[in-house]
């Protein structure tokens, strides 16, 4: 048998820090997926994949020192960059070989498989993994076709491996997980991918990570909405945050076949429930044609305070809440108050999709333009 060593270094793939004879052995960790799609592709690819996934298994051992996995891939940018770059680590590339360069790991969550923890301190606004995903597709065509096995086919055996490890709520195979743990290629796209790291981020209704997709580089991306100290799970979210707590559960049970356990779901003294009540209830306010500009305002307002006050942090919701706002202050002649809004809108973009980002750049144009 080939040494696993040499398999994962021909690869590009690294899991360290040693290597034994026991098996990855986590099915139900990390990644369970941002997309929910309605169908269900069939088993059209198992008889090419089944056959040979015991040998793969078999040659990409790891190691368990301490039950912790550390994932260096040469398609995975590790290293936490500061939103004002953009040097990703390219998929030619290598990504350097020193543990102090990246700064979260995979390992055992108790309850939920694998996920993964930063490894040092992360501020708010840094990107955390910036990945090129291993296999893409039209939701429209969400059928085993011909372009998905090309690029299956073009995967390495140490990636195969890890993508048939990810967690898969129905029989184990290729499409069912591609149905379950793809996200969406930006908000409302009916563009999917697959990330074999960014899989491995749980998820939590009061997430700490902020999910991206950067159509120039076609990488996933990920930024830190809030700071996160060294040890602490990172999770994105796989559904809105915002919504009941009961929504959320049937949504997640749907979708993932798993229970969220975090402390808005959890929600000992109902607060969480009240709270995300009372952001349907404001939303609403915000848009009724009966309500002032100066009580939409005001509406905005409370809506921001409940995010603080419950933790919701991501920041793509505070963008939108100032772009909200810049309109109504746009249209009462309060130029300079809207320009204030507007231009936070541009901080909260900065910090959930980089500085280049295209929706970025939207708004730094229209901050530009504006004439107080």
């Amino acid at each position: 048998m080939m040494n696993p060593t040499v398999l994962l270094k021909q690869n590009g793939c690294f899991l360290t820090p040693h290597l034994s004879s026991q098996l990855l052995h986590s099915r139900d960790g990390g990644g369970f997926g941002g997309s929910r799609l309605g169908t269900l592709m069939g088993p059209a690819c198992t008889a090419s994949v089944v056959p040979r996934l015991a040998g793969l298994m078999a040659a990409a051992v790891v190691v368990l020192k301490h039950r912790r996995y550390l994932f260096r891939c040469c398609n995975v940018a590790f290293p936490c960059r500061p939103n004002t770059q953009r040097n990703a680590t390219s998929s030619s590339s290598k990504a350097s070989s020193s543990s102090s360069d990246g700064c979260f790991e995979v390992v055992p969550i108790e309850g939920k498989g694998l996920g993964i923890v930063a490894t040092r301190d992360i501020a708010r606004g840094e990107r955390v993994i910036s990945e090129t995903p291993a296999i893409t597709w039209r939701a429209q065509d969400f059928s085993y076709t011909e372009d998905i096995q090309r690029q299956w086919d073009k995967l390495s055996d140490a990636q195969k491996v890890l993508v048939m490890d990810l967690h898969c709520a129905g029989e184990r195979n290729l499409e069912n997980i591609l149905r379950g743990c793809a996200y969406p290629q930006g908000q409302g796209s009916e563009d999917w991918a697959l990330g074999i790291i960014f899989c491995r981020f749980n998820h939590s209704c009061i997430p700490n990570l902020e999910q991206s997709w950067d159509g120039e580089a076609f990488k996933l991306e990920a930024y830190a909405c809030t700071d996160i100290r060294a040890g602490e799970e990172m999770c994105t979210f796989y559904i809105d945050p915002r919504e009941p707590r009961s929504e959320r559960a049937l949504q997640l049970q749907r979708g993932g076949n798993f229970e969220c356990r975090c402390a808005a779901c959890i929600d000992a003294d109902g607060s969480h429930e009240q709270g995300r009540a009372d952001i349907i209830r404001l939303g609403r306010e915000t848009w009724s044609g009966k309500a002032t500009a100066s009580k939409k305002l005001q509406t905005l307002k409370e809506i921001l305070d409940i995010y603080d006050r419950l933790d919701i942090h991501p920041q793509s919701f505070r963008r939108d809440v100032y772009e909200k706002a810049f309109e109504l202050l746009r249209k009462t002649g309060d130029s300079k108050r809207a320009k204030e809004c507007l231009e936070r809108a541009l901080d909260c973009s900065k910090m959930c999709r980089g500085v280049r980002h295209r929706e970025t750049l939207r708004l730094s144009q229209r901050v530009d333009s504006l004439q107080v």
